[in-house]
């Protein structure tokens, strides 16, 4: 008898865990697809700037950081293909030109030309290209190179830290993030010629 009751005393346990652990299982799953799904749209919604080589080239976008003792070294480099897009800053919290005032501000920004992955090219390797997964080679004399800080120039003036050469438009899945797009041109590096 005392064996039987046992048994029964287990069994119940055991269900009333199974009932327990099901009631505690919904709101937890319901939690977790909740979370995972905010945490999704989070990135739908940011401001971006993009880079876009109008050009017939393969470009090398550098940015530069310039330190307080003068000394002027690449911290970001990233390749454009002929009429390549892509992106080169994002924020939630920034608009499109606090972020080039951060990012940027200190920085020059240079287009460099590239050279096909060939040691006898001529030009300087990069260790590695973030974006792509391999090394390449550029000429470190830049085509063209722009120095900040942020400002209004005329249209005309295609400059990187010239707000009026950034293209704005809205964007994300509800249209609440701005896009700025900044394009560089054959007439960009026909200038340094």
């Amino acid at each position: 008898m005392k064996k039987v009751t046992k048994m029964k005393n287990i069994k119940n346990l055991i269900k009333h865990f199974q009932i327990i652990g099901f009631i505690w299982f919904i709101p937890a799953l319901l939690a977790v697809f909740l979370f995972s799904s905010a945490a999704s749209c989070e990135g739908e919604y940011e401001n971006e700037l993009w880079f876009h080589n109008a050009t017939s080239d393969t470009i090398v976008f550098v940015s530069k950081c310039r330190q307080p003792n003068g000394e002027v070294y690449p911290i970001h480099y990233r390749r454009f293909f002929p009429n390549e897009s892509g992106i080169i800053g994002a924020s939630q919290k920034f608009s499109t030109f606090e972020m080039i005032n951060y990012q940027y501000e200190s920085n020059n920004v240079e287009i460099l030309i590239h050279y096909p992955t060939c040691p006898s090219c001529g030009g300087t390797k990069v260790e590695s290209d973030p974006d792509h997964g391999e090394h390449y080679y550029i000429d470190i004399n830049p085509l063209v190179s722009w120095e900040p800080p942020l400002c209004n120039l005329p249209d005309s003036i295609n400059h990187f830290y010239n707000k009026n050469s950034w293209v704005i438009v809205k964007g994300g899945t509800k249209g609440d993030a701005d896009i700025a797009t900044f394009t560089i041109t054959e007439k960009d590096l026909q200038q340094k010629e």
